[in-house]
């Protein structure tokens, strides 16, 4: 079973809140910024945008002031996939709204930035936008960081959109490719490798790992479902055991291949399709 959250509206406040620390061998994380995920602890998200509270003062007829609690609405991945599929966020402001709801790509309070990982941050926010433009069929946003040697061509394009066509994904599946790829690289950080078990110091395992026991180092993941919390599991099960990436580079022998077929027989097509939406990210 799923673990349960480690968040609580507590410690979400607008002002002194941070990461809880889930026990004394999580690593030393010491952000001042609030989650922007706020759920009661066990509970999913049930609505695009969370919320915390605070008290603010107004002045009735009689000019007493008095102090009512009101809810504080902060921007979460579910909210981000919503805005996305709805073409509401301008280009100049994605990466924007990819930092502020993943808080792991948060620039100066994120795990990446806190783990002494901010190369693999600029990855993980590139392959977030390599992923939604691919989504929204923004041919234009997907090629311009290209140089124009090896630019796409349109036909290329059309290949990788026949792709996202097969694999269809909807609002809960982007939300969860655009989490695994935020925080997919945090399983290779020393820090984190130093504090968890031998078995687990491989970056898949390491990142299962953390998922199930360190949910603090990976806030996003208390954004999503049960269906998309599998989904990441058995995707990172898979990369474990046989990477595709290096298939398709001619580095896999044929018991490879084999092994690929034993793992999509044993986790199901929505499974293998979520995979390779995850690989089109950052290949």
């Amino acid at each position: 079973g799923r673990r349960p959250s480690v968040y609580s509206n507590a410690s979400r406040q607008k002002k002194g809140g941070g990461l809880p620390q889930q026990n004394d061998s999580v690593p030393r994380i010491e952000a001042r910024k609030p989650s922007v995920h706020s759920i009661a602890s066990g509970q999913k998200e049930k609505s695009p945008t969370a919320s915390c509270t605070t008290l603010e003062t107004f002045r009735t007829e009689n000019s007493l002031s008095v102090q009512v609690e009101m809810p504080v609405i902060v921007y979460g991945p579910k909210a981000l996939c919503q805005d996305v599929l709805k073409g509401n966020i301008p280009a100049g402001q994605m990466l924007g709204k990819l930092q502020e709801s993943l808080l792991e790509l948060d620039p100066e309070f994120g795990s990446h930035s806190l783990l002494s990982l901010p190369g693999e941050r600029e990855k993980s926010e590139s392959a977030c936008l390599s992923v939604i433009a691919l989504v929204t069929d923004n041919f234009e946003g997907f090629t311009k960081p290209q140089a124009p040697a090896v630019r796409l061509n349109a036909e290329q394009w059309g290949q990788l959109r026949q792709l996202i066509s097969w694999a269809s994904p909807d609002e809960e599946t982007l939300q969860a490719v655009l989490v695994l790829l935020a925080i997919r690289s945090l399983g290779k950080s020393k820090r984190v490798t130093q504090q968890i078990p031998a078995t687990a110091q491989r970056p898949e395992p390491a990142l299962l790992y953390l998922m199930e026991h360190m949910g603090n180092v990976v806030p996003s993941m208390d954004s999503l479902s049960e269906r998309s919390y599998a989904l990441i599991r058995d995707a990172l099960t898979i990369h474990q055991d046989f990477n595709l990436a290096q298939m398709l580079q001619g580095e896999n022998v044929s018991a490879s291949v084999l092994q690929l077929q034993v793992l999509v027989r044993k986790f199901n097509s929505d499974v293998f399709k979520f995979y390779i939406l995850f690989l089109l990210g950052f290949m």
